[in-house]
């Protein structure tokens, strides 16, 4: 796959933005649409919020009245038309939770601009000190939505566990099943995990530094980074002028490319191999990246290649060191 067709399968699945706006705006699709928010949003914030050192109890609360007081300004009018509604969402969220915890933040974070301003909105007023007028007169409401809104976030995390299968008889069957397929799995490959397994045992997304890189594209591109809307973030991306552009740039195509599912893992190659050769901060955290596209694409050889350049005591050493092992 070349990387215009991997842009073309990194095309947001399921309902449009202009859709889910719609069904916020009436009740007919709006708990459908609330839970697929928490389901698809919630986890990137919750990372968000403890990345900052934040507790994953005020990550949630704070997504909740995120979700309430977007729900409210588009049934006001107060919503951007021309706004995404993921990253208005999140955006939002991210305005909270400075506005509530920024004297706790750690000195990094403490200079952080939220994207969007919510001071003097009535809502707020009441969320924070129950004090507006306007929302008080809505207050029943309002509770009762919040109150609903726990209860979906209860049933999208019971959603995730699996099921109990209630005949005894049925789980031993299915667990004999199992260990049947895993024995004929492991014998056919050798007792070698392959390397799309290994992948998945050591892949995780680039956590951000603690620091801004300037201009509007690279904050919007680092907002869908963080939402893990990585076509949003190849976009923004791509709109950075030569000023703007860097190694970074590369570096973030590369991961935008690996993390998500349905792209072609070589087409962030040529990215992190680029801010190789450039020589510069990232150059290990680029050769990990590359070893682990080259694993997700099955090149167990070449992955091992790249992790021999990284020195013992460098990024990620005792991974390296353990991945090593099962190359």
């Amino acid at each position: 796959m070349g990387v215009i067709e991997a842009r073309l399968a990194l095309k947001r699945a399921g309902l449009s933005d202009a859709e889910m706006v719609e069904g916020l705006a009436s009740n007919e699709r709006e708990w459908e649409i609330i839970r697929e928010l928490v389901k698809e949003l919630e986890p990137n914030f919750v990372q968000y919020v403890r990345f900052r050192n934040g507790k994953e109890e005020d990550a949630r609360t704070l997504f909740r009245d995120a979700i309430l007081i977007v729900r409210q300004h588009i049934r006001n009018g107060q919503y951007d038309p021309n706004a995404l509604l993921r990253t208005y969402l999140f955006a939002v969220g991210k305005f909270l939770w400075l506005y509530r915890f920024g004297d706790e933040l750690k000195p990094d974070f403490q200079d952080t601009e939220p994207e969007i301003d919510l001071s003097g909105d009535p809502l707020l007023d009441w969320l924070e000190h129950g004090r507006s007028g306007h929302a008080r007169n809505h207050e029943v409401d309002l509770n009762r939505f919040r109150e609903q809104l726990k209860s979906v976030e209860v049933e999208v995390e019971e959603a995730k566990k699996p099921t109990r299968n209630r005949s005894t008889r049925m789980a031993w069957l299915g667990m004999l099943g199992l260990l049947l397929f895993v024995a004929g799995y492991l014998i056919w490959q050798g007792a070698f995990p392959s390397g799309r397994v290994l992948f998945n045992d050591n892949f995780q997304p680039y956590r951000m530094p603690a620091v801004t890189f300037g201009g509007d594209n690279w904050d919007k591109a680092l907002g869908f980074y963080i939402a893990a809307d990585y076509p949003g973030a190849l976009e923004q991306l791509d709109g950075l002028s030569l000023e703007e552009a860097s190694y970074l740039a590369d570096f973030y195509r590369g991961m935008c490319l690996l993390a998500h599912e349905e792209s072609d893992p070589m087409d962030a190659v040529p990215y992190f191999k680029q801010v190789i050769n450039q020589d510069t901060d990232y150059k290990e955290v680029a050769i990990w990246y590359l070893s682990l596209a080259y694993l997700k694409a099955g090149d167990k050889p070449a992955a091992r290649e790249n992790l021999e350049k990284l020195a013992t005591d460098g990024y990620q050493h005792q991974a390296v060191a353990a991945l090593m092992s099962d190359l």
